[in-house]
């Protein structure tokens, strides 16, 4: 039934996409976006029908494979974030700090858990955000629950309707159905596979004021041989950004690696040439010579003869065509930052042989073209946007290392600010862009998602040569953000234990 079904309804959906980008009169394209939303409502269906029965009848088989939690959340935040950005919402996630690196379940089922979840929550919601949260309970043994907190600011639930919500077939009422449509099975799906994996699931609402549902599943830690490196790897790593600098050097210290600084292209083909190294980590903005060119030059000389080396894209842009440019320069791989330290390590290990696939990469390309930058909004009353899990996550909560970035954010933010309103006030255009997005690596490693969003339509906005006139309240809010969360530092830094020297 499976094969029978899903087969000529992707047919249809297939051709539907290759219609939609053929050229179309105005009529023929409202009847065929008309086609692809009924093809794409009708295979969400098929497939939930088909996962129901597979429930019922017990027939649903779990995987029991080694994945990083955080990539796969990611992913999925990062697949959902464009519908999200349609509607002007904020799609927010945040993760504890002791979230393991990399645990043993089935990433499918929660990626389809996560995806039913986000997906109400942004469709139920006019204005506002969802947020991703996950949290970590009391380790039993090798395994730990985490709890996968999604909550929204919509329409909310009302309170009879909350005991039947999991039942199949069922709806929040016939007016929502009408207004949102949807088959009444996600829900009940979701807890079918929430318990098939030993978990839970639960839900609390207010009407007008928004929902939040939260699935616990146990899942095994595991072993943290399997994110190791060779102690004699030898990186190269180009970044012209001192905080930047600071954080991967700290990283990749942990496993014995040997790590050189260069801080532009030039500099990496000068110090290709005088040693040997495994691998190339390289940022694509750099002064004198940015990272593309310095990789169109190292393929060339390979050509001529020369050694070639795996290289590695660090960059702040997380969009599809930055990771194709940086794929057509000649570079092997790409990783957006701030990046999750174990997909690094994985990358690494694939590209100088010490592993031989990188499940990681392999989501990303099932789940299509990274995020699309959003809209700029206008929607930015200020709150608190430090988050720091991200941070002591990445540096293994060590306490001096921890205070040492923070007061290298707290220092030099303030002159790329300064840098940011000067080149704004003298037209300068090109140094404006360069300097936002040398800023929004050092915004990302503060857990500052929704300041990154505003760093990066302001760098698209440049590209895009926009109205200067749109410019200066989004500069505005932008230094009113900065300003706010340094001050926010400054004063963890003097009063918070987490950044008192060890």
């Amino acid at each position: 039934m499976s094969h029978e079904l899903r087969t000529p309804l992707n047919a249809i959906n297939g051709f539907t996409d290759l219609l939609l980008r053929s050229k179309l009169t105005r009529t023929q394209q409202n009847h065929i976006n008309a086609i692809a939303s009924a093809g794409n409502n009708l295979l969400a269906l098929v497939n939930d029908i088909l996962d129901l029965g597979k429930l019922e009848a017990g027939k649903m088989l779990f995987e029991e494979i080694p994945f990083h939690p955080v990539s796969a959340i990611s992913a999925v935040t990062d697949l959902l974030k464009a519908q999200a950005d349609k509607k002007g919402i904020r799609l927010i996630r945040k993760f504890d700090a002791e979230v393991p690196a990399t645990i043993t379940g089935d990433p499918a089922r929660l990626n389809q858990i996560l995806i039913n979840l986000i997906s109400n929550g942004i469709k139920f919601t006019e204005k506002g955000s969802v947020t991703v949260q996950v949290k970590t309970g009391k380790k039993c043994g090798d395994k730990i629950p985490l709890t996968f907190i999604i909550s929204d600011t919509g329409i909310g639930i009302e309170e009879e309707m909350l005991p039947t919500l999991f039942e199949t077939y069922t709806q929040a009422g016939s007016a929502i159905t009408r207004k949102y449509g949807g088959t009444g099975l996600g829900l009940s799906i979701v807890k079918q596979l929430a318990e098939g994996q030993q978990g839970t699931i639960g839900v609390s609402s207010r009407p007008g004021k928004g929902s939040v549902f939260s699935v616990t599943i146990p899942y095994e830690i595991a072993a943290s041989g399997q994110q190791t490196l060779s102690a004699n790897l030898r990186i190269l790593m180009a970044e012209d950004d001192l905080l930047n600098q600071k954080y991967a050097v700290e990283l990749l210290k942990e496993y014995g690696t040997v790590v050189e600084l260069v801080k532009n292209g030039k500099e990496a083909i000068d110090k290709l040439s005088a040693g040997i190294f495994d691998i190339l980590l390289m940022d694509v903005n750099m002064p004198v010579m940015g990272g593309l060119e310095a990789t169109r030059a190292i393929r060339m000389k390979a050509k001529n003869g020369g050694r070639q080396i795996p290289i590695i894209a660090l960059t702040a842009n997380a969009t599809e065509s930055e990771r194709q440019r940086c794929l057509e320069a000649g570079m092997n791989d790409y990783l957006s930052k701030p990046f999750d330290p174990a997909v690094l390590i994985k990358k690494i290990n694939v590209l100088v042989g010490l592993a031989t696939t990188d499940p990681d990469t392999e989501v990303n390309e099932e789940q299509g073209s990274l995020p699309a930058v959003p809209a700029y909004t206008g929607n930015l009353e200020f709150k608190s946007t430090i988050d720091l899990n991200y941070l002591k996550k990445a540096l293994n909560n060590k306490k001096n290392l921890i205070r040492e970035v923070t007061e290298l954010f707290i220092s030099n933010v303030p002159l790329m600010m300064s840098d940011i309103e000067s080149f704004y006030k003298k037209g300068k255009r090109d140094l404006l862009g360069q300097t936002i997005h040398k800023m929004k690596s050092n915004l990302a490693i503060m857990g500052m998602e929704d300041v990154v969003t505003l760093a990066d339509t302001i760098e698209e906005d440049l590209k895009r040569n926009g109205n200067k006139a749109m410019l200066a309240p989004m500069i505005m809010s932008l230094s009113v953000y900065c300003r706010e969360a340094i001050k926010e530092l400054r004063e963890l830094t003097t009063k918070d234990a987490d950044f008192k020297t060890c």
